[in-house]
């Protein structure tokens, strides 16, 4: 064998006998094929071997995997789900063997994305696994982006292999969890009152306090021109997050000299000044905020989430459907999908209790 270049042979738990070739005892993979043989050391192994010899970062460069072991050392990494912390330690190694001793300079280069592509495509007959590769690495460079050692992330916007239906999609607590993670509390509080009321972004921006009343939010959609009034009920999450904001306001203001001090805005939502949001300002704020926590979600994918609320809420699918705009048949496959049998059976008997249906 040359000197330098390495081969370790794997049995996979399929019985199939992979071979990995790296350019030297702990260097990078060059090379890997399966086969009860050991792969022929050829000229263009050879090559490869001393390509990456040449690239070998010098003593001291900051690399991939010393991001990676940052990240998983901070306080964004502890607030994620126990879940997704496995998934992210079960591809962490994988993206080290592949990436970790090139210098992270190396991924503020859009070009890079084609090497993840070509790397993740190893994965491609397992379609939710390629994702969660591409997921753990973009999820690493967006807190190189945040804490400023990166300009870019150069894995963000590589279209997923495994194929979703967006009609049908809502927010998953992991995504949650990362979003609040990493997110300024006025957009934290967006994306609540999306999951409370199912508004669309304009209206949401545009909703006011005066819009409430005792059990409901009453608002004339900008859709519509203003024409249509869709009544939204209050659930208690709705009003637990409506008294946090009004709470929040007064305890900031409670921390100002007299003079400094704002009223609190005529809309629900407003900017860390206590401005109110324009429909743009929150869009622009709200995808900068999804990219640093890596959700590849959509801000009104947060209406699914309110669809299973009001099913769990007791209120039937056509009723439902006029309060979201949805067709019936839109709204009957999200709760066949994500709500629970049970759980609905549980809150209409609980209506039925209510309203002294015998």
């Amino acid at each position: 064998m040359a000197a330098g270049i390495h081969v370790v042979s794997k049995r996979l738990a399929s019985g199939v006998k992979t071979h990995y070739v790296y350019a030297w005892r702990g260097g990078p993979l060059i090379h890997r094929t399966q086969g009860e043989r050991k792969p022929p050391l050829t000229l263009s192994l050879h090559d490869a071997a001393a390509d990456a010899r040449r690239a070998r970062p010098e003593q001291g460069a900051y690399l991939l995997r010393h991001l990676a072991d940052s990240w998983q050392s901070s306080g964004e990494y502890a607030r994620l789900s126990k879940g997704s912390q496995r998934t992210f330690q079960t591809w962490i190694p994988r993206i080290n063997e592949k990436f970790g001793d090139v210098p992270l300079s190396v991924f503020d280069d859009q070009k890079m994305k084609l090497d993840i592509v070509e790397w993740r495509d190893g994965w491609s007959e397992q379609a939710r696994a390629a994702d969660h590769a591409v997921q753990s690495i973009r999820r690493i460079l967006s807190f190189g982006q945040s804490t400023f050692r990166l300009n870019i992330n150069c894995a963000f916007k590589i279209p997923p292999l495994y194929e979703v239906d967006r009609s049908v999609i809502v927010w998953t607590k992991d995504d949650i969890e990362a979003f609040v993670a990493t997110s300024r509390t006025p957009l934290v509080e967006a994306l609540k009152l999306e999951g409370c009321t199912g508004l669309r972004r304009t209206d949401l921006a545009e909703v006011t306090w005066d819009a409430i009343d005792d059990f409901t939010i009453t608002w004339k959609t900008s859709k519509s021109k203003r024409k249509k009034t869709v009544i939204i009920p209050l659930l208690p999450e709705t009003r637990e997050l409506l008294a946090a904001i009004k709470a929040r306001h007064a305890d900031e203001m409670g921390g100002r000299l007299p003079g400094k001090r704002v009223p609190l805005p005529r809309t629900i939502l407003s900017m860390a000044d206590w401005k109110p949001w324009s429909p743009d300002g929150l869009g622009k704020a709200f995808s900068r905020a999804m990219m640093a926590a890596d959700v590849d979600k959509h801000l009104h994918d947060m209406r699914g989430n309110f669809v299973t609320r009001l099913a769990i809420a007791g209120l039937p699918a056509d009723q439902i459907a006029d309060i979201v705009g949805w067709s019936l048949v839109g709204v009957q496959e999200m709760l066949k999908r994500y709500v629970n049998k049970d759980k609905l059976a549980h809150s209409q008997a609980n209506l039925i209790a209510k309203i002294g249906i015998a």
